[in-house]
């Protein structure tokens, strides 16, 4: 089986064999991980940790003692239905299992130090259509703990509160996935944005935008901003004739600025490093931009890299780029994509 890598942001190399363990790469030294665990694609990193989803576990590895160990395994008859979060210390998912007529779900609390876990029953008729409910974020209000929970559906996703005693409440619904930035939540109708906050005890729309252009905003801003730092700004895109038509939604004036089109894919790593990869199959490059305050700012044409060759892989990581062509691997660190070099690799 291929080997998969990943790049940390402090510029180490993850290289992980499925079924045949994890080695650490770090300038002219290598690591053994130990622990005996699955490692395939981590989906968070939070400091010196990675976080992984891998067949019904949560896998913790740290890079800086070279361990792996699992957080959390769901019981045989249950399933993460999407990925999970993380905020303090916790790790949040929702938990479900196929019933005859219904999914049986839970809210799953996972403590980092303890690894005691606590489930939150979504037993609910609001949930019982629900195949796949996505977790959007918490916060607190005097002082009391709640979830944000996305129904998931194709149109007019129900946007729940769940309360740490079990009470749910429906707070709105969504023509788009819904985001919670700033203590505000965005949701959509077909022709507006929804700008609400908490009040009260419950939420209240303080803001509609005009929307009839169809911009969605705030998409990967949960894993991209774990500190929960205030943003200015968050960006968006609709589809146009050809390629996305991007924009940014001003969070204090609530103004939208059309950006113009790109071609590319934007990753969005953190509110301060956003890059956008853009493909050209014919002639085998990819350019990698910068994108800051809404301008694109080109940083490397990557040259002869045959993208529809099955055994190469060109990935983008908030440390940098990773190239793999056949057995030959290549690094190239943010934020001028210089070449890194790994001398056991």
């Amino acid at each position: 089986m291929s080997k998969l890598y990943y790049l940390t942001q402090d510029l180490k190399l993850i290289e992980s064999t499925p079924y045949s363990g994890i080695k650490i790469y770090e300038g002219d030294k290598v690591h053994e991980v130990k622990g005996d665990v699955d490692f395939w694609s981590p989906s968070l990193e939070d400091n010196e940790y990675l976080y992984d989803l891998s067949f019904g576990k949560i896998v913790r590895l740290n890079t800086s003692d070279y361990t792996a160990e699992v957080l959390y395994q769901t019981p045989p008859d249950r399933k993460i239905a999407w990925y999970f979060c993380k905020y303090d210390q916790t790790i949040a998912c929702v938990e479900r299992e196929r019933k005859k007529d219904f999914y049986d779900m839970e809210l799953v609390l996972v403590d980092e130090a303890s690894k005691e876990v606590t489930r939150i029953s979504l037993e609910n008729q609001l949930l019982e259509k629900s195949l796949i409910p996505i977790l959007i974020w918490t916060d607190k209000t005097d002082g009391n703990r709640f979830w944000l929970i996305s129904t998931a559906k194709h149109t007019n996703n129900k946007i729940l509160r769940i309360w740490e005693d079990g009470r749910i409440e429906n707070i709105g619904e969504s023509q788009k996935a819904p985001a919670y930035v700033n203590k505000m939540l965005i949701s959509y109708t077909k022709e507006d944005i929804i700008i609400s906050k908490e009040k009260n005890g419950r939420f209240e729309t303080v803001r509609k935008i005009p929307n009839s252009k169809g911009f969605h905003f705030g998409i990967g801003i949960r894993r991209a901003n774990l500190s929960n730092v205030t943003l200015k700004e968050i960006f968006g895109w609709r589809r146009g004739p050809t390629h996305r038509i991007r924009a940014k939604l001003n969070l204090k004036s609530f103004e939208i600025e059309e950006i113009g089109e790109t071609k590319g894919y934007m990753f969005y790593f953190s509110p301060d490093e956003i890059y956008i990869s853009e493909t050209n199959h014919t002639a085998a490059t990819k350019k990698i931009y910068g994108f800051k305050e809404g301008k694109l700012n080109l940083l490397r044409t990557f040259t002869d890299f045959d993208t529809r060759e099955m055994a190469n892989r060109f990935r983008l990581f908030r440390g940098g780029v990773v190239i793999r062509e056949g057995s030959k691997v290549r690094v190239y660190a943010f934020p001028d994509l210089r070449e890194i070099k790994f001398k056991k690799l």
